[in-house]
């Protein structure tokens, strides 16, 4: 069955350091070599034999302490998985499960969900549960429960295809299709759609509580949250999976650091372990200070327009044109990758199977620039926006851009939002006469209409401001309807895009995890989507 779903996130390893420990005992074998020597009394001949002894040292993981990570992702939501968008989910990760869990690979491993069948029309799908889990309040999790998280998520309007779902068994669980699409699996693996919550929390304190209060089934126990501050947390001494061994850490904490500086300087002065963060100068920068570090390119910032309003500047494509001819996307590599990025001319990221190196696109020219600008019905007046993701990585990338297209003619003002702002035009609309400077991530590996899904169908709720022509709704829907993921069909709705500019792709970006040597068993960047960590794996060695 599993070729049916080549659905998670497949990421290009730049440069990875071996991690140490594994979470389980690992056995490292060192060699030493004895030498005798033996004289036969017939002969003269020495005979010498060399002797191998192999000796086993076990490392076993060492329980306690705290480990502290840095991160400027400030979550909105945190406990509601119904609501859990973006960089919402990076945060109360470890104190949920999903139904399955997903590698690097492309594997998929049992996790709240011991096993699961996909019916032969392909219209619903069948999860047999575990027993054995508990929430964090002690209350025990079963087909009702599930039954009620995931119709949380169809009143959300996450789902837009799921029908509705059953309760088979105790512990079985169906979930109906409206209609098949192939990005459906993508859902169950690694995802806040089948993350569990507690419905006894939910009771006792209702929906407001509980977004800001996580009561899940995760290896890691809520403490507290304060904005801008840190989220702490502690482990979960009844977890399901006592195979893993973990959790070992005692407590888990994320420092919310916004200022670059800062982060630097609190990881060389040791006040943190870890750190996830854009390769890039502070990728740099911490590996001369001794850091370990693992790093992916996952995903391209792009600015996404305000099309679908007829009184935008951004819906005449000679403007949109010229935009993209006028943006130096190699000198912004160049200046800010470091070595680890380079200039995107579409989408997918490199290393993706949807990725198509022959594709040229539109290359920096300021003479093509303005050629364009003066076809367009651009004027000085005209009003001319970029509204910047709080996610984006290096602010010098979106100032360069703008002094880019100031160069060749366009005068475009910059807005930086906070969160969440930011997600309400995400989620929604946006005002006329912008763009939106936002990540596109490789949601679902090889099959990349689990991205453009999520971002562009008109059934999502997201980017409502992006026109929806019929020729585009056509192209993705011959894509995802497809009974198997088919690259060709892909490719027609990406090189739509890119051949009208509906979609300006500006940096590559990429996933690092940079930490200190006693971090061990860390497994990052080795699930299924790049921002989500093992930690219930790690250990410190000091």
């Amino acid at each position: 069955m599993n070729k049916l779903f080549p659905v998670l996130l497949i990421i290009l390893l730049l440069a990875s350091t071996v991690l140490a420990g594994c979470g389980s005992e690992t056995t490292k074998t060192s060699t030493s070599t004895a030498t005798s020597t033996s004289t036969a009394t017939s002969t003269t001949t020495t005979t010498t034999t060399t002797t191998t002894t192999t000796t086993s040292i076990t490392i076993t993981p060492k329980s306690g302490g705290t480990l502290r990570e840095i991160s400027q992702a400030v979550p909105s939501v945190i406990g509601w998985p119904a609501e859990e968008t973006g960089a919402n989910g990076e945060t109360p990760q470890v104190c949920f499960d999903s139904f399955l869990r997903g590698d690097v690979d492309g594997g998929i491993h049992p996790w709240l969900a011991k096993s699961y069948k996909l019916a032969n029309d392909n219209l619903s799908i069948v999860f047999e549960l575990r027993n054995d889990v508990y929430f964090h309040d002690g209350s025990h999790l079963n087909a009702e429960i599930a039954k009620w998280n995931l119709d949380n998520q169809i009143a959300a309007k996450q789902q837009p295809y799921w029908k509705d779902v059953e309760v088979l068994g105790v512990y079985t669980v169906k979930i109906n299709f409206k209609e098949w699409r192939n990005t459906m699996f993508a859902s169950f693996v690694d995802s806040p759609t089948t993350w569990m919550c507690s419905k006894e929390a939910f009771d006792k304190n209702g929906i407001d509580w509980m977004r800001q209060n996580p009561v899940g089934t995760g290896p890691f126990k809520f403490i507290s949250f304060a904005r801008d501050t840190a989220f702490i947390t502690e482990k979960y001494l009844n977890w399901w999976n006592k195979e893993s061994g973990g959790p070992y850490v005692d407590r888990y904490e994320i420092l919310y650091v916004l200022d670059p500086t800062t982060q630097l300087a609190m990881m060389q002065a040791d006040e943190a372990d870890l750190i996830g963060l854009e390769p890039g100068k502070m990728a740099a920068d911490l590996v001369k200070s001794g850091t370990e570090i693992s790093t992916a390119v996952v995903s391209i910032f792009c600015l996404v327009p305000d099309t679908g309003n007829p009184g935008s500047i951004w819906a005449d494509q000679k403007f949109r044109e010229a935009v993209e001819y006028s943006i130096n996307t190699e000198s912004i590599a160049k200046n800010l990758g470091y070595g680890y990025l380079q200039a995107p001319n579409q989408l997918p990221p490199r290393g993706n199977p949807n990725y198509d190196s022959s594709y040229t696109g539109r290359k920096y020219d300021v003479s093509k620039a303005k050629a364009a600008l003066a076809e367009s019905t651009y004027t000085a007046s005209t009003p001319c926006k970029i509204i910047v993701s709080p996610l984006a990585p290096n602010k010098d990338a979106i100032l360069a851009v703008q002094a880019f297209m100031q160069a060749a003619g366009i005068t475009v003002d910059l807005d930086f939002p906070e969160w969440s702002k930011y997600v309400t035009y995400l989620n929604g609309t946006w005002e006329s006469g912008a763009a939106l400077f936002q990540v596109f991530p490789a949601l679902g590996g090889a099959n990349f209409n689990a991205t453009l899904s999520w971002y562009l169908d008109k059934n999502s709720g997201r980017c409502k401001s992006w026109l929806q022509t019929q020729e585009w709704i056509d192209l993705l829907n011959a894509s995802c309807l497809a009974p198997e993921v088919d690259f060709s069909l892909i490719r027609k709705c990406l090189n739509y895009i890119q051949d009208n500019a509906l979609i300006t792709p500006i940096h590559e970006s990429g996933r690092s995890f940079a930490y200190w040597s006693y971090v061990k068993g860390g497994e990052f960047l080795h699930r299924s989507m790049s921002s989500w960590k093992s930690i219930e794996t790690v250990w410190l060695d000091k």
